[in-house]
């Protein structure tokens, strides 16, 4: 057997146990996708998103949760570390609170490790928000309508003080 066909046997042997480990281990969606927000001006834009985790391992399994990437400083996992049963699946909710406009990338990492001190394996649901300032600013008839009703009362009150 020559050298190149004995890496490419080892190869391809990897990649197909390899494969065989995630299949044990649910993630669903496998990719939380593209995240469009708009912003206002007076308050940031918050999202809530969630995925589910599955262990169909035949043995409990340790979760740790993070985020990566620039994504880092938007998002909070409700529930960031857990051990999941044979057979679990637990719901995970996040949130993203997004104060500026701009394009933030990276993911969360899903990092499980069998109970017992095993072997661990690492996945990446990879997310990415672009967030953009509202064009038609609401905001701001809102900030109108306030000041015109306030001016409404105080001109009210002045009127109402002449009269008596």
């Amino acid at each position: 057997m020559s050298l190149v066909t004995l890496i490419s046997l080892i190869l391809v042997s990897n990649l197909f146990f390899s494969q065989l480990a995630f299949a044990k281990l649910y993630v669903k969606p496998a990719k939380q996708g593209i995240v469009h927000v708009e912003i206002f001006s007076f308050a940031p834009a918050v999202v809530t998103k969630d995925f589910d985790v599955g262990n169909f391992y035949d043995f409990p399994i340790d979760v740790v949760l993070q985020s990566k990437g620039n994504i880092s400083e938007l998002i909070e996992i409700q529930e960031s570390s857990f051990t999941l049963q044979s057979n679990e699946t637990k719901n995970i909710e996040y949130t993203l609170t997004i104060k500026q406009p701009g394009i933030y990338t990276g993911g969360i990492v899903i990092e499980v490790e069998a109970e017992k001190g095993g072997a661990s394996l690492v996945y990446q649901s990879d997310l990415a928000v672009i967030a953009n300032r509202r064009k038609s600013m609401p905001e701001f008839y809102v900030l109108i309508t306030l000041v015109v009703i306030i001016f409404s009362i105080v001109v009210y009150l002045k009127t109402s003080r002449f009269k008596k």
